[in-house]
């Protein structure tokens, strides 16, 4: 059955990728044996595809997979995939990444996302796109909770006090309120 998938991740037409990319982790978590050996090797290349439409469906589900292939694999599979979609040149591809950040810190561990994927996420916060930017702000106390106090105050607070003078309103008004959730999760000092 893995095969077969893997194949239609592949295929010549960009509808039945997307398709393929949309079920992925569905169909992986069915099959669970036999991942790593014929999927695993495939992801690269449905992230870097050349259909958008692909890409931003995978970047919203990829991510689904790390409970099928437990931590170790997930490391090892996951972190240059979630690296190489939030460079990706289209916007919606860079923001879906960011809307599973707690089931990836749960698969790779708080170490891992703060070494391997922090650096990337807050770079996002710099992005062009403020929506992208938005998803960035709208992860912040959940990344904060996930990571403990000590790197909230020294990685993640700095972009949070960076966005209050965003010049997008919605920007502002989403880093108030999650400052707000912070310092009720972590007291005011």
């Amino acid at each position: 059955l893995l095969t077969v998938y893997s194949k239609l991740l592949k295929d010549k037409e960009g509808d039945v990728r997307q398709l393929a990319a949309e079920k992925l982790a569905d169909i992986c978590n069915i099959a669970k044996l036999g991942v790593m050996e014929c999927i695993a090797p495939v992801l690269d290349t449905v992230a870097v595809d050349t259909n958008i439409g692909v890409r931003t469906i995978f970047a919203k589900t990829v991510v689904n997979l790390c409970p099928t292939l437990g931590k170790d694999n997930s490391v090892k599979v996951m972190i240059p995939i979630v690296q190489q979609l939030t460079k990706d040149d289209h916007h919606e591809v860079r923001h879906q990444i960011l809307t599973r950040l707690d089931v990836l810190t749960d698969a790779i561990g708080v170490v891992s996302m703060t070494n391997n994927i922090l650096p990337a996420i807050l770079d996002l916060s710099k992005d062009p796109k403020w929506r992208v930017r938005l998803g960035v702000i709208e992860q912040s106390s959940l990344l904060a909770t996930l990571m403990g106090q000590k790197t909230f105050e020294k990685k993640i607070q700095p972009v949070l006090v960076y966005s209050l003078s965003d010049h997008v309103y919605a920007i502002r008004e989403k880093a108030c309120q999650h400052i707000g959730v912070i310092v009720k999760e972590f007291g005011w000092r």
